[in-house]
C-alpha cells in the first residue's frame, strides 16, 4: 500500500499538470473566463498538497503543514466553484471564498493549538471541502435551453461521489469503520480514500 507522503506527491504532480493544461486553454481562449479559475484551482490544489507533504520534514510540528495545506485546498475548491459560476454566466463573489478559507484556518488552528481534537479537525475540514462542491450541484445538473451538457452531468455525478467520500471519511473516523482514518499515518483506509479522490478530481476536470 502506498504511504501518505507518496500519495500527496502524486496529488502535486496531477494538479500541476492540470494547472498547466487549464492555463494553456485560458491563453488560447481569452474569453473563456472559467478556465482561469480552474487553472488557479488546480495550481492552489498542487500548492496545498505540497504544503501537506512537508509535514514529513517537521516530525514535531506535523499538524501545522497539514493545517496550512488543508486551508489552501479549501481555497482551491472555491476557485473551482467560481469557475463553474463564470461558465454559467453567474455572478462571482469572493466573499464566501475568503470567509470560508479564513474560517477553516481559524477552526483548524483552534483544534490544533487550543483544544487538540482530531475528530473535530476532520469534521470541520471535510465540511469546508464539501461546501463548494455542494453549492455547484444546482448549476451542474441544470439544463440550458432544454439541453443537458454531458460534461456538466459527468462533473455533477463526480461531485456527488466526492461529497460522499468526504462524508464517509468523517463517519469512518467516528465509528471506527474498517479501522483508523489518519492523515498522518499510512493506513489502508486513508490510502484508498486518497486514491479515490485523486481519480475523481481528474474525472471532475474531464467533465469541465
Amino acid at each position: 500500500m502506498l504511504d501518505i507522503p507518496t500519495l500527496w506527491m502524486v496529488f502535486v504532480a496531477n494538479y500541476l499538470a492540470l494547472s498547466l493544461i487549464w492555463a494553456y486553454v485560458a491563453r488560447c481562449y481569452p474569453k473563456f473566463e472559467a478556465a482561469r479559475f480552474w487553472a488557479g484551482a488546480a495550481f492552489f490544489g498542487a500548492a496545498g498538497a505540497g504544503l501537506a507533504t512537508t509535514h514529513v520534514f517537521f516530525p514535531e510540528q506535523t499538524l501545522i503543514p497539514l493545517m496550512a495545506g488543508g486551508a489552501v485546498m479549501v481555497f482551491a475548491g472555491y476557485l473551482a466553484k467560481l469557475g463553474i459560476d463564470r461558465f454559467y454566466d453567474q455572478p462571482t463573489s469572493w466573499h464566501g471564498c475568503v470567509l470560508t478559507t479564513v474560517g477553516t484556518t481559524l477552526v483548524l488552528a483552534f483544534f490544533v493549538f487550543v483544544n487538540p481534537n482530531t475528530g473535530m479537525r476532520i469534521l470541520f475540514y471535510s465540511v469546508a471541502q464539501m461546501l463548494p462542491f455542494a453549492m455547484s450541484l444546482k448549476l451542474l445538473f441544470s439544463s440550458e435551453e432544454g439541453r443537458k451538457s454531458p460534461g456538466a452531468k459527468l462533473a455533477g455525478i463526480v461531485t456527488v461521489a466526492i461529497i460522499a467520500l468526504y462524508a464517509l471519511r468523517v463517519i469512518g473516523y467516528f465509528v471506527h469503520m474498517g479501522g483508523e482514518f489518519s492523515t498522518i499515518r499510512s493506513t489502508p483506509q486513508q490510502s484508498v480514500l486518497m486514491l479515490a479522490l485523486m481519480f475523481l478530481s481528474l474525472a471532475w476536470n474531464f467533465g469541465f
